[in-house]
């Protein structure tokens, strides 16, 4: 422990940086234009993904949705990224998120977690969102986590959604489209690309 951050940073002043540092990134990454520009095509891949797993279920044979990630009948789907597409995400959609007393941060390994649930009489779908992320004491010591010693995590409410109460797909579907930006959605590019000239002009 004496030499991290060469011996001048311990636990209560990382505690005390960590703010500035989460504020300093949100202006690069949590700002309106960066967000939609950045973030449109892999919020768009990832609703996508969740339609045609709702579709998938209902339709036989299924038919693959343009865009989405992975065959139609993915029980589930992972993306790997940056912490920035975090930041962006969490920007398009208004989500704020703490852990471990640090708002907003992205720490190695977190992630958003988008959860799609069936109901068994109704057919109907609805979605859950959650942040999920280690402490820093779980980071430090590579604390293997298990159900036992889980990461902390944080329910968030999706657009066009209630806090605390169940959310219709379609309702979210609706809501999270209509802040995306058709400029920056191109399904044939990889989730963080963007056009070339469009990229020019966001530089």
């Amino acid at each position: 422990m004496s030499e991290v951050g060469w011996g001048r940073v311990d636990e209560p002043t990382l505690r005390r940086l960590m703010p500035l540092y989460v504020k300093g990134f949100d202006f690069v990454t949590r700002t309106p234009l960066a967000a939609r520009s950045r973030g449109s095509n892999l919020t768009a891949h990832i609703l996508d993904t969740l339609e045609q797993a709702a579709q998938a279920a209902q339709t036989q044979p299924s038919t693959p949705i343009p865009g989405a990630f992975g065959p139609a009948g993915a029980r589930l789907v992972y993306i790997g990224g940056h912490d920035s597409d975090l930041c962006r995400l969490g920007s398009l959609f208004n989500l704020h998120w703490t852990v471990d007393g640090v708002t907003d941060d992205t720490p190695p390994d977190s992630h958003i977690v988008f959860e799609l649930w069936q109901n068994s009489r109704s057919k109907q779908y609805t979605v859950r969102l959650f942040y999920r992320a280690q402490t820093y004491n779980q980071l430090r010591s590579a604390q293997a986590l298990s159900l036992a010693s889980p990461p902390a995590e944080v329910p968030l409410t999706p657009p066009g959604c209630r806090a605390a109460q169940l959310c219709p797909f379609a309702d979210f579907d609706h809501a999270a489209r209509a802040l995306l930006d058709p400029a920056y959605i191109k399904p044939d590019l990889s989730p963080t690309q963007i056009a070339p000239s469009e990229d020019k002009l966001s530089r």
